[in-house]
């Protein structure tokens, strides 16, 4: 008996040296961001920076407003030129895989162009987890633009 109180004891001390501590930051509220969309089940904040030439850095957040669960969100920026041809791009997926109703979630995205950018676009996508179809429960996959992200105005989804 003893022996077994020992050994459960040795497991749980094992269990919490391996345990790793919580390192996610506090998020910044909404209105810490500049910009801002909504489409559906989403809400996406975001600012613009340029920490050095010819790199646009996109610091923002997710956040699911729907009622079910958002899965997998994405956000990708493309860099585009005068003549609307793509110049760079990047994406990122945000920290947490599932949200859940009201959850936030921050991304970075960091785009270096191969020339000058007359606009920057953003595309952004998750699953949705849909209760009933067709074909009974399953996810459906939801995809939003924006353009010209940068400039100082009130954003709509494409």
């Amino acid at each position: 008996m003893q022996r077994g109180i020992i050994l459960l004891a040795l497991a749980v001390l094992g269990a919490s040296a391996c345990a790793t501590p919580d390192t996610r930051t506090e998020l910044q509220p909404a209105s810490a961001f500049a910009h801002r969309v909504s489409a559906g089940e989403v809400r996406v904040f975001w600012n613009c920076s340029q920490p050095e030439p010819n790199l646009l850095q996109v610091d923002g957040m997710v956040q699911n407003v729907g009622g079910g669960q958002v899965r997998f969100a994405e956000v990708e920026v493309v860099a585009v030129n005068a003549g609307g041809q793509t110049v760079g791009s990047a994406r990122s997926a945000v920290r947490d895989s599932v949200l859940q109703t009201n959850q936030r979630s921050p991304f970075q995205v960091q785009v270096r162009t191969a020339a000058e950018a007359a606009r920057f676009d953003m595309f952004y996508w998750h699953l949705v987890r849909e209760a009933f179809g067709a074909s009974g429960p399953g996810q459906r996959r939801v995809q939003n633009m924006v353009r010209d992200i940068c400039l100082p105005m009130e954003h709509r989804s494409e």
